[in-house]
């Protein structure tokens, strides 16, 4: 989706702000940290300062490390700094010494020393420092040198640190100057680089070299490729290498000069142009701006990159994570923004930008003007074009003057995850554990500012900012430099300056790197927190958990400890103060059940996720991610027996405060009694056709019910009679064709009700009486034909009801005349042909309304009509040729909040004058339309194969 172009945001905008008080409402809330720790720890934390084996003191001055490149593979630390690279083993610290166990010196020579000299660099300039460091293969490193500005690469033995062959030229992928950044990967064999290619770095570029495809690189002084760049950061992911970098718009008409963030990429398999049009250049380059920005009525942009990570796994998405700040005469804020891969790789399938004249303003490029195959796009055998050096003229120098898309890209949730402001030093870089805490189930991100400074936050990647708790918690902040062994932050900036921040997941550290030494910091101190267990808790830290022996115990991936901990921050209020040891209770082993021994965390992690994926676990009173932050709570909040051996037969217990959580899975034994105290009970997987009717016998209290991936093919109708305090009933992928009348006639309590992917092809309202709190429906996956009238009359509370995946053709008028609430509404994947007047016309609170993939040919002027809160409209996939004067402008204040977007793709659309209402409100709200090279005319035959977009542009 296209963000707003205002101008970027001024230091005095936000001083203004600040002042005025505003900023209270603009920004999110900067709480203080949960935790801040004692400076004296730093005297325990392991250091490198250039000491090797069996040295009492450093082989050489601190100072003359000088630092550049830090590179990790597995247990081993390689370190490149001035005519140096150590090799250094992460065993376990036995002290607070790091040692190399094997150094290479390597010097520039005298020659290039003085031709350094001759040019009017200093003395100390003119050395070898290492800008490179790469992995080349499991037993090779591919090592670069500014070598006193004549830049050298070479290779290494991994092990013995000795040269494999001849130095080859650094050109083009080693600054020459070892204060300018620079990136690097390798890819295939090949190397993708991103430096400068000359003594005074004027021709900035993105090169590949090695390999056995040809060496290309960006076009050359050409400042709608690169103005000023700063290089991030490169990952790789697909079929392209994406770079992050800022630099010098020239897309804004302002006087001064106006730095902001982009994201460019590259194909992998680019041959380059043809002899006429960028013959030895990238035809695949293409670059837009990532917008990291505080909404508003005027966005708050940070528009200075810093640092990103590489792409992890954040609830199923392909994302990286990036630190932005403001520039540096301005009042100092850093911002941390989130951006899917996936979103990343949609905006350049965008629409492209484009200057007619040094004089023009930056306009869209229209649809048709655009040659095809798309610009960018990477060729490959089987199609049409089998290279890019056969790429028609058209579309090179379409690609060469082209190389902007007009979107930038949105970070997730179209906010910061994260910002502060006002802090005397900015942040700078990064590092993320998406495998935190004893289950491998938490975010932990680490910001580190320039002078070394850690800020730690948990954080939740499917948090809504405006719930409760906010998408993150500043747990805790920590200092990583030593200035008794790195140097006093007294004898200059540079010498404190973090160049590097990454995670040692194996040993539960992080490994911070500064120009005269690496620091080896524990992600936890645990330990402040023993002999007080509503602080150890309280913490909120996955990476610590209250041990019966009355310590605080620093919990890693798989332990086998017995603990307990809270991340959510909520079960310490009835915990006292810490006056006097405070300690739980242990729950009995009972018969037939094992209590929760970590060894098997990994089925727990299983489960949790299964249950997030699913979307299963949905909340009563706040939706459904407050209710999934309780599941989380009532696993987390462990307190299992000891010295049990796990035992295959048996059901996971998990015992807390609240009550019993039993799971049960293949091979395990079905209970034939359950905890007095159960809450929440899990039966899945087993082909089970029938349960007894007094299954549910003695537990009274029981919340939460889940028997998906059965064969139930019926109940008895007192079934559910002895719980009626549950709130969940999930009965996914079961054999039901019916249920009884009544069977609920005591759940009032239920407001979660899943009866996805049984066999229902049909149903009648008095199934479903006695339904009173009932919030969530899902009937998705059946083969119903057709609904009840009066189905959800009594529903007034109901906020989500799926339909998905049936095969309805028609719709009762009064379906939805009881909901008073709902926010989304699944009809996707039915036959329906028709959507009438007034079907959705009582649902004022409707924010997603999912229509796709149906039979639709026909939906009524008034069908929108109310549906002020709309976020999100899908109607692709259907047989719409035209819609009827009024349908779009009858959504009224939604035409200008559909934040989350809409589509209306694949459908055989004649682009006629009938269109012309919504030709208007296309043009309008062009930004919030999904998949618009998907949106095309099916008629009249001169426009058939055109956007819906251009058409409506020419109108």
């Amino acid at each position: 989706m296209r963000t707003p172009r205002g101008p970027p945001s001024r230091p005095a905008l936000l001083l203004l702000l600040l002042l005025l008080g505003g900023a209270h409402g603009l920004f999110p809330e900067e709480p203080p940290p949960l935790s801040v720790a004692p400076r004296d720890y730093l005297n325990h934390y392991p250091v490198f300062v250039g000491s090797g084996p069996g040295r009492l003191t450093p082989s050489e001055d601190a100072d003359d490390l000088n630092i550049q490149r830090v590179l990790r593979v597995n247990r081993t630390l390689f370190i490149g700094g001035r005519d140096n690279l150590y090799r250094v083993e992460l065993e376990p610290p036995t002290s607070t010494e790091m040692r190399y166990q094997r150094k290479l010196t390597w010097r520039s020579n005298p020659s290039d020393i003085n031709v350094c000299r001759m040019k009017g660099k200093q003395e100390g300039e003119c050395r070898n420092f290492v800008k490179v460091l790469l992995l080349r293969d499991e037993s090779t490193l591919f090592v670069c040198g500014s070598n006193a500005f004549n830049p050298v690469c070479a290779n290494y033995s991994m092990d013995t640190l000795q040269p494999l062959r001849d130095n080859i030229s650094g050109m083009a992928r080693c600054p020459y100057d070892p204060k300018h950044a620079n990136v690097a990967l390798f890819s295939e064999g090949m190397l993708f680089t991103a430096t400068v290619t000359d003594f005074l770095a004027i021709d900035a570029v993105i090169y590949r070299s090695l390999g056995d495809r040809p060496t290309l690189r960006t076009v050359k002084h050409d400042s709608k490729w690169f103005k000023e760049p700063y290089f991030v950061h490169a990952v790789e992911w697909g079929s392209h290498i994406y770079f992050f970098f800022r630099e010098i718009a020239m897309e804004f008409n302002y006087l001064e000069k106006v730095v902001v963030s982009r994201v460019a990429r590259v194909c992998k398999n680019d041959m380059g142009g043809s002899p006429r049009v960028l013959e030895k250049q990238w035809t695949s380059f293409l670059k837009a701006r990532l917008n990291c920005s505080v909404p508003g009525d005027s966005h708050f942009y940070f528009n200075v990159l810093q640092a990103v990570t590489g792409v992890v796994s954040l609830g199923g998405r392909p994302v990286v994570l990036a630190v932005f700040s403001t520039p540096s005469n301005s009042i100092p804020g850093s911002a941390v923004c989130a951006f899917d891969m996936t979103q990343v790789a949609a905006v350049f399938e965008g629409r492209f930008r484009e200057q007619k004249s040094p004089e023009s303003i930056w306009t869209p490029v229209p649809e048709d003007q655009v040659p095809r195959p798309r610009p960018g796009c990477c060729a490959a055998p089987g199609m049409q074009y089998n290279a890019s050096s056969a790429f028609p003229d058209e579309i090179l120098n379409f690609v060469k003057t082209h190389p902007l898309m007009d979107e930038a890209v949105p970070s997730l949730g179209h906010a910061p995850w994260i910002v502060r402001t006002l802090m005397r030093h900015q942040l700078t870089r990064v590092a993320v554990d998406v495998g935190a805490g004893p289950w491998g189930n938490q975010t932990v991100i680490f910001l580190g500012s320039e002078a070394g400074t850690v800020l730690k936050f948990l954080v939740w990647p499917n948090a809504s900012a405006s719930g409760t708790t906010g998408p993150s918690v500043f747990l805790e902040e920590f200092e990583t430099y030593r200035p008794d062994r790195c140097g006093q932050s007294g004898d200059g900036e540079t010498g404190q300056r973090l160049l590097s921040l990454e995670l040692d997941a194996a040993s539960g550290g992080l490994l911070a790197a500064f120009p005269r030494c690496v620091v080896r910091v524990p992600v936890a101190r645990c330990q402040q927190y023993s002999g007080c267990m509503k602080n150890c808790i309280g913490s909120q830290d996955p990476y610590c958990g209250w041990a019966p022996d009355g310590s605080c115990v620093f919990l890693s991936p798989g332990t086998r400890a017995t603990f307990e901990q809270d991340v959510s921050g909520t079960s310490t209020s009835g915990l006292g103060d810490c006056t006097g040891l405070l300690r739980a209770s242990l729950s009995e082993e009972r018969a037939g059940l094992v209590s929760v021994n970590l060894l098997v965390t990994s089925s727990v992690a299983a489960f949790v996720v299964g249950a997030v994926v699913s979307g299963f676990s949905v909340g009563c009173l706040v939706g459904w991610d407050s209710h999934l932050s309780r599941i989380f709570l009532l696993l987390l909040f462990v307190v299992s027996a000891q010295g049990l051996t796990p035992n295959p037969e048996a059901c996971l217990v998990f015992s807390s405060v609240n009550g019993s959580s039993i799971s049960c899975q293949p091979p395990a034994q079905i209970p034939h009694s359950l905890p007095a105290d159960t809450i929440f009970l899990a039966v899945e997987f087993f082909n089970l056709t029938q349960l007894p009717a007094d299954f549910l016998q003695g537990v009274p209290n029981l919340q939460e019910l889940h028997l998906s991936s059965n064969r139930l093919e019926d109940f008895s109708p007192k079934f559910l009679l002895p719980v009626p305090q549950l709130k969940v009933l999930d009965l996914t992928r079961n054999s039901l064709t019916g249920l009884f009348p009544g069977f609920f006639r005591v759940s009032a309590a239920l407001c979660t009700l899943v009866l996805k992917g049984n066999q229902l092809k049909f149903l009648e309202a008095s199934w479903l009486h006695g339904l009173k709190a009932l919030r969530h429906l899902d009937l998705s996956e059946n083969q119903l034909h057709s609904l009840p009238p009066g189905l959800l009359e009594n529903f007034t509370d109901l906020l989500t009801l799926d339909l998905s995946n049936n095969q309805l053709q028609t719709l009762p008028p009064d379906l939805l005349r009881g909901p008073l609430n709902l926010e989304r509404l699944h009809l996707e994947g039915n036959r329906l042909q028709v959507l009438g007047e007034g079907l959705l016309a009582p649902q004022p609170k409707l924010r997603y309304l999912f229509l796709n993939d149906n039979r639709l040919a026909s939906v009524a002027a008034g069908a929108f009509r109310g549906l002020q809160k709309l976020d999100m409209l899908d109607l692709s996939n259907n047989l719409l040729t035209t819609v009827p004067t009024g349908l779009w402008t009858s959504l009224g204040k939604a035409a200008r909040n559909l934040k989350d977007g809409f589509d209306i793709s694949n459908n055989p659309w004649i682009c006629d004058q009938n269109l012309a209402d919504l030709y208007r409100w296309l043009v309008a709200n062009e930004n919030k339309m999904f998949f618009r090279n998907h949106t095309r005319c099916a008629g009249p035959e001169a426009l058939k194969g055109q956007t819906l977009l251009a058409a409506a542009e020419s109108h």
